[in-house]
């Protein structure tokens, strides 16, 4: 379960496009909350630079920021769980976390120059 997590975070990183060779698979929940921490962080710096273009309205950026956050919370809840040795919680939890950056890195690519 945590493996296919992982790899799972690894699938967006890529998605995402902050990853510009091929890194290696997670081998730790740690590392997949890392790497996923790694993704908020993108995904905010690209909703950024799209109203800096007018890729995005001011409406759209605040609802992608948003669902950004609730990945951020659900990767701070990962690493709870992966704290007190619960790596099935901090499956879950980086599961989610995957659920919701897949869904913002799709909404991102539906706007034209938006990568």
């Amino acid at each position: 379960m945590i493996r296919a997590t992982l790899a799972s975070v690894l699938l967006t990183l890529l998605l995402v496009g902050c990853v510009s060779t091929a890194p290696m698979l997670p081998t730790s929940p740690r590392q997949g909350i890392a790497y996923g921490y790694a993704t908020v962080k993108t995904v905010a710096d690209a909703v950024a630079t799209a109203r800096q273009s007018n890729s995005i309205t001011k409406a759209e950026a605040s609802k992608i920021l948003d669902q950004d956050q609730k990945a951020e919370d659900a990767l701070n809840m990962a690493a709870q769980m992966v704290g007190a040795g619960n790596s099935v919680k901090a499956g879950d939890y980086l599961s989610t976390a995957l659920t919701i950056l897949t869904a913002v890195q799709q909404q991102l690519q539906a706007h034209k120059g938006v990568k």
